[in-house]
């Protein structure tokens, strides 16, 4: 049978750890925080492009950004798409991804990209135990769904 944390998903109460001395919450990984990091991984390469306009020309600087717009489209920075995998074995990529589900209760809002990386040269062991805890819980694995699928009554 499962938790009531699982039952409740996305809706389940925040983890809660102290690192030094301040509570920051982490909730889990709900479909909006995935969008969320997609967009962030676009606008990424979008502003690599645009980061190099003057250098591109006209037509370059175009045809860059038809190439991310199709990109986009085909899925290449979806949620575990090539550019989410890459991004996963990043500082940046990862800490942004925490940024998203992390909040420093004493300061009251959510956590940046940089609190994580400066929390993670202290607290790196802690961080990564969150960090697995927060993405077993927010996608449960196949073999669990079928082990509670068969533990279901047959009929109600």
């Amino acid at each position: 049978m499962a938790t009531v944390s699982e039952a409740l998903g996305a809706h389940a109460a925040p983890h809660e750890i102290t690192l030094g001395g301040k509570v920051y919450r982490f909730s889990l990984i709900t479909q909006k925080v995935k969008s969320e990091f997609e967009r962030f991984l676009a606008g990424a390469a979008m502003k690599a492009i645009a980061d190099y306009r003057e250098i591109l020309g006209a037509d370059g600087y175009r045809l860059s950004l038809d190439g991310i717009r199709r990109d986009i489209a085909s899925g290449v920075y979806s949620w575990n798409g090539p550019v989410f995998v890459d991004a996963m074995g990043t500082v940046a990529g990862v800490s942004k991804l925490l940024s998203s589900v992390s909040y420093d209760v004493e300061a009251k809002r959510p956590c940046t990209p940089d609190e994580i990386v400066e929390l993670t040269t202290e607290y790196d062991v802690e961080l990564k135990t969150i960090y697995q805890t927060i993405v077993e819980e927010s996608f449960p694995t196949v073999q669990k769904k079928r082990m509670e699928a068969n533990q279901a009554p047959e009929s109600l």
